[in-house]
């Protein structure tokens, strides 16, 4: 049986109660019906399913669960990155430095000029 409470017999799917999901249980076709029990315990009866593919659900299959459950801690699916510190700059800072690239570029050309006439 899935851990969402059903159990797939003769390509279908048929729902049984939240108490019996995830366990071993045995599926026995009886007539018109599909029967399923847990530990020797009959837990669901269904109408057989006419078509393949049909999810018969079960009345009542969610009641009695047990909702909010705390005991157990719940993982954790994101977190939070404070963002980086960022220094506030006088825009002269970069004035500053684009003018010693320029001038390292200039440099660079007039390197790269003298070498080729050498």
């Amino acid at each position: 049986m899935t851990r969402d409470g059903s159990v797939s017999f003769r390509g279908s799917r048929y729902s049984v109660s939240w108490a019996s999901a995830g366990r071993a249980v045995e599926v026995r076709e009886n007539g018109h019906h599909v029967e399923v029990f847990s530990a020797g315990v009959k837990v669901a009866v269904h109408p057989k399913a006419v078509l393949p593919g049909t999810v018969v659900p079960l009345t009542g299959q969610w009641d009695g669960i047990p909702v909010g459950d705390s005991s157990r801690p719940k993982p954790v699916l994101a977190l939070r990155v404070s963002s980086p510190e960022v220094e506030v700059r006088p825009l002269k800072v970069y004035d500053n430095f684009a003018e010693v690239n320029d001038n390292c570029l200039r440099w660079r050309e007039a390197a790269a000029r003298a070498f080729q006439s050498w």
